[in-house]
């Protein structure tokens, strides 16, 4: 679960600081925030596919 939790702070945290990069016209923390935005979406993919393998194999 923790992968799930982080995955969705670090999403929410990322389009949170995207948005005050495109009021400032911030072109470097936008790159950066996109990243955050990745990482996130990784975290929340590595939960789906990482739990829920194991729920299904019954490890």
């Amino acid at each position: 679960m923790p992968f799930l939790f982080l995955g969705i702070l670090i999403l929410g945290v990322g389009i949170y600081f995207y948005r005050e990069a495109k009021k400032q016209h911030d072109h470097e923390g936008e790159i950066g925030c996109k990243a955050l935005i990745v990482a996130g979406i990784i975290l929340i993919l590595v939960h789906g596919l990482f739990f829920r393998t194991v729920i299904v194999l019954g490890l």
